[in-house]
């Protein structure tokens, strides 16, 4: 019975230490008091129940690690980064100011997520086998990866490009400065729909149906701008760019579906549950 209770203790523990951790970037001495009052100190009072004094005793500064490594910095660095591209969002005014906004702490982001990866399976590897377990190699491989994230982040913080309302395309990488591409030199939007495959390598990776937003100008240089699919306010925005389009005389393209397209593009409506009538309209499907 008091291992069960032990148990109790740490999994409130860890509730409270993931929830206080959230609170860091808004409430950083409430947050830490959460952590070390209602989260450290319920998650050791139960390891102290569901062990013996001289186990307790023994695993005190590995339990510690797994706390730090699993309740702190695990959701620390997730929320972080969330919370870059949230402040950077908030910055720029982008929901009320463009059409579509990327922020660069969103770009890349599978960089981003597999050094972090690497990082905290780096410390949980020190939490299991004890902290000199790796010698300095592995030392010197956790500054250096904790110093690639934030500085990675920080450069990235001030990179952007999105299309704005008023001065249409603009875009910022880190250290530079701003350029953009005025509604009145962009010739044609065009909307490109097709079926992004999954990796027979990566099963999570599914097959969907999308779409590209590429932007041609003037001078012909096509890019693409962003990839889109059957979710969210997507919709709304690219018909909200479409009428911006009609007005300042810009084409706005809406490639015709193939028969595999089309058959995607069903499969997509039927699994997310949406209204289609919108969908049909927008790609011209009668």
């Amino acid at each position: 019975m008091t291992k069960v209770v032990g148990y109790a203790f740490i999994l409130f523990g860890i509730v409270m230490g993931i929830y206080s951790t959230s609170q860091l970037f808004s409430e950083l001495w409430f947050a830490i008091f959460m952590i070390v009052v209602f989260s450290y100190g319920p998650y050791l009072v139960g390891n102290k129940l569901r062990l013996s004094t001289k186990d307790f005793k023994k695993s005190f500064w590995q339990l510690t690690g797994a706390f730090i490594v699993g309740v702190i910095l695990t959701p620390g660095f997730l929320l972080y980064i969330q919370n870059q591209s949230d402040v950077l969002e908030k910055i720029y005014d982008a929901e009320s100011e463009f059409y579509f906004f990327k922020s660069g702490t969103g770009s890349n982001v599978a960089i981003v997520f597999a050094v972090f990866f690497v990082l905290i399976t780096s410390l949980g590897y020190r939490v299991a086998n004890g902290w000199k377990a790796g010698g300095h190699l592995l030392t010197g491989s956790i500054v250096a990866l904790a110093l690639f994230f934030f500085v990675y982040q920080y450069m990235t913080f001030d990179s952007y490009s999105g299309i704005h309302k008023e001065r249409g395309y603009v875009s910022k990488a880190w250290n530079e400065e701003e350029i953009g591409l005025s509604f009145g030199s962009i010739k044609e939007f065009r909307i490109v729909p097709y079926v992004r495959y999954g990796a027979v390598s990566n099963p999570s990776e599914e097959t969907e149906f999308m779409w590209r937003l590429i932007i041609v100008p003037l001078d012909g240089k096509e890019f693409v701008y962003n990839r889109q699919s059957i979710d969210g306010n997507w919709l709304s925005q690219t018909k909200a760019l479409q009428e911006k389009a009609t007005k300042e005389h810009i084409l706005f393209t809406v490639i015709p579906m193939d028969a595999n397209t089309y058959k995607w593009y069903q499969t997509e409506l039927e699994l997310t549950e949406v209204n289609p009538k919108p969908y049909n309209e927008f790609f011209g499907i009668k």
